[in-house]
């Protein structure tokens, strides 16, 4: 069970995906189950993404970039837009959830799993963790939401150096240029985001859930369907597809 109801109105979203916390299909599904039944219970009023292991969430489980030996280049490049797109769905699922969301980034969150915190209100990370969009390296982009939300958290110039150059930071790094809300030790890191949705909970829930519409207003959807268009059209590109190879050739004998 991915949701626990906690003390005072908290309750919190635990990935625990061995071994990296990786997202496929399975995984969007029980992370949207966990979201729906969050949003009606009216007792929650914040909501922890947390996770186990040394991973936060190391995005898209990559077996979704690999093709099959009779596969077409059109199918692959619609398979996976279409998991960028409901990597979208899932995560503007969890930006619209109707209490504040912290995510508690206690190690590794690149890819997906960076753009799944982007999606929370609060982010608070452990000092040494490492975290960033690395897509560019694979001849991609961030397509779950990344080059929209990353700007709007740090504006043009900051996420200019973070996503085409691929760039990981720590999180002392990420505090710094506004990226998380604050850098903790790491073993503090669930427990200070514990504490800031407790804080969360005790404020008044309809005026959060007014502030929170109003300031999504601020956000354009053109940028989302660009994504995916993008998704889909590098797909075809030779250079992408050499990356993508060498990268899962890299995985595979790292796994054995």
């Amino acid at each position: 069970m991915l949701l626990e109801k906690l003390s005072r109105g908290v309750a919190a979203i635990t990935l625990d995906f061995p071994p990296a916390n990786a997202i496929g299909p399975a995984q969007i599904m029980q992370l949207d189950e966990a979201l729906t039944q969050a949003a009606a219970d009216s007792t929650c009023r914040a909501l922890v993404i947390r996770a186990k292991g040394r991973f936060f969430c190391a995005g898209a489980d990559i077996r979704i970039m690999q093709r099959a030996a009779d596969e077409e280049v059109d199918a692959v490049a619609n398979r996976l837009a279409g998991f960028a797109r409901q990597l979208q769905v899932l995560y503007a699922k969890l930006e619209t959830f109707p209490a504040p969301s912290i995510a508690a980034i206690g190690g590794i969150a690149i890819g997906g799993g960076l753009e799944l915190a982007l999606a929370c209100d609060f982010r608070i990370a452990a000092a040494d963790a490492s975290m960033g969009l690395a897509e560019t390296k694979l001849g991609l982009i961030p397509g779950a939401g990344g080059t929209q939300r990353m700007v709007a958290v740090l504006g043009r110039a900051r996420a200019n150096d973070l996503i085409l150059r691929g760039r990981l930071v720590t999180g002392e790094e990420a505090c710094r240029i506004g990226l998380v809300h604050e850098a903790v030790p790491g073993e503090n890191t669930e427990s200070r985001a514990l504490a800031l949705a407790e804080e969360l909970a005790g404020l008044p829930q309809a005026a959060l859930r007014e502030a929170k519409r109003c300031m999504a207003l601020a956000v354009s959807s053109d940028g989302y369907a660009a994504e995916i268009e993008a998704t889909r059209a590098l797909q075809g590109d030779p250079e992408t597809q050499a990356l993508i190879s060498a990268f899962l050739a890299r995985s595979s004998k790292s796994r054995r």
